[in-house]
């Protein structure tokens, strides 16, 4: 019997705008795939107000085709993307952005591959700088001989390789809509001052050096969130922030901060919850002591931290740490963070007994992580809260034991073999081994118990147990 409605293509009937939104989380190739679909998806991709070209002597037709289409139909453009290395068509460039400006374009993004253009920079045409449309830019290896006080109805502000006209200088009125702002290895500019933009959450910047800059100074009260990445603050008190003090997430990476910087730096944020630190070399003691930090995070590369000798925490509400010292020996000292829940350790030459005894501190912890750690012999966690235990390359271990009856995801990569004894409860239990070599008889052994320990007391349906080496299950 023929089945009515067979095949019926349900997307194709969808309003055009939701598949507009659907076509938003595709790739630019996949969108121009669905064009072969039928006449109304062809229809509908060449009304996609996202528009992403890399701009050549070959595209560049194609370009100019496309947005003429937008202007011609009186379609509104929501975002132009161009890519471009070919100095040679900056005046193609130039027509293209007014093209994409007249058709009222929200977001502008323009990539010019720097290595390929050498120290040739890209000016920017006048009109952008008066667009009353354009609400986010990005730009890459441009030239901005305005200042950025111009740009009026911009919410973000995306500045990658850039060289400015003269100082940064943003103040009280200006960018009155602006919410985000990045000022990435940016050149020209002696000075950074950014005051009372009252719309300002989010600031990043960062400075590789050679840019000349000699003051920065931020004083805005509605700044939540704050990234700064510089090796060229010396001494770290060209950085002003005494007006930040509604600060909420740090991300901070220097090599030239000092302790007493440091600690200057936070008693001026005393409603900071997250706090990054990167590469910050010269500190020798870190102490954080905050009602209100959630989250610390401490990812120094192998060779950094060389100065590093004490880390004091302090931090009743603290529910994310990680610290990753690698070869690095120093002393933590964790007071009153009884309510963490996310523990994150890569620290090669923590023993036994000082990973007992940090771990015990935390009696509602959720979350493990034990990555790297050489001189670990043998793992034992009673802990009434634990849902996740994930052993990541410690390649000394010899015994895990935990006594979890939450627990419902372990994971354990390594090479020796690894007496388990895992005691749980809980149901849908994942249990994953990835052994770098493959299984010995002792491995084989081991994992034959601790899978028919799940068996046994638990519904075998309810246990999904992957293992990625070669290995036949018991029956």
């Amino acid at each position: 019997m023929k089945r009515e409605n067979m095949g019926v293509d349900r997307i194709t009937t969808l309003p055009e705008s939701i598949i507009h939104h659907i076509m938003s989380h595709m790739s630019t190739k996949e969108v121009v795939r669905t064009s072969v679909l039928s006449k109304r998806w062809f229809h509908m991709r060449k009304n996609y107000p996202v528009l992403e070209f890399p701009l050549t002597k070959k595209t560049k037709d194609l370009v100019y085709k496309s947005l003429h289409h937008f202007r011609q139909e009186k379609l509104l453009l929501q975002t132009f993307c161009v890519y471009m290395t070919d100095l040679s068509l900056s005046s193609d460039l130039d027509s293209l952005i007014r093209l994409a400006l007249e058709n009222q374009v929200k977001e502008l993004r323009l990539t010019l591959n720097s290595r390929a253009i050498s120290l040739w920079l890209y000016t920017l045409p006048q009109p952008i700088f008066s667009s009353k449309t354009l609400t986010t830019l990005k730009l890459s290896s441009c030239f901005l001989d305005q200042p950025l006080s111009a740009f009026s109805s911009l919410r973000k502000l995306y500045l990658e390789g850039c060289r400015v006209d003269g100082q940064i200088i943003l103040k009280h009125g200006d960018c009155p809509l602006l919410e985000d702002l990045g000022l990435l290895n940016c050149e020209g500019f002696g000075c950074v001052y950014v005051s009372d933009l009252s719309q300002l959450h989010s600031l990043e910047v960062s400075f590789d050096g050679a840019d000349g800059t000699n003051e920065f100074v931020i004083s805005c009260q509605s700044l939540q969130s704050f990234t700064i990445r510089s090796h060229a603050f010396k001494p770290w008190s060209v950085v002003n922030m005494d007006g930040c003090n509604h600060l909420k997430s740090l991300h901070l990476q220097s090599k030239t901060i000092t302790d007493s910087e440091f600690h200057s730096l936070l008693s001026k944020l005393p409603l900071l919850e997250e706090l990054y630190l990167f590469h910050c070399d010269e500190l020798k003691s870190i102490n954080i002591s905050s009602p209100r930090i959630k989250t610390l995070e401490i990812c120094p590369e192998p060779e950094c931290y060389s100065q590093l000798e004490f880390i004091g925490i302090d931090a009743p509400n603290l529910r994310n740490f990680i610290f990753l010292a690698k070869d690095k020996d120093c002393e933590i000292k964790i007071e009153d963070c009884q309510n963490l829940e996310t523990l994150v350790l890569f620290w090669r030459l923590i023993t036994d007994t000082l990973f007992h005894d940090l771990v015990s501190q935390f009696p509602l912890l959720v979350n493990l992580w034990v990555i790297g750690c050489q001189e670990l012999q043998r793992i034992e966690i009673p802990n009434l809260q634990l849902k996740r235990l994930h052993i990541v390359r410690c390649f000394r271990l010899k015994a895990v034991k935990v006594d979890g009856p939450n627990l419902f995801e372990f994971c354990c990569t390594g090479r020796e073999a690894v007496e388990f004894s895992v005691v749980t409860s809980a149901s849908g239990l994942r249990f994953e081994c990835d052994h770098e070599d493959s299984l010995s008889t002792h491995w084989s052994c081991r994992l034959d118990d601790i899978l028919y320990y799940f068996v046994r007391v638990e519904d075998e349906s309810l246990i999904d147990i992957i293992l990625n080496s070669a290995y036949e299950f018991p029956e």
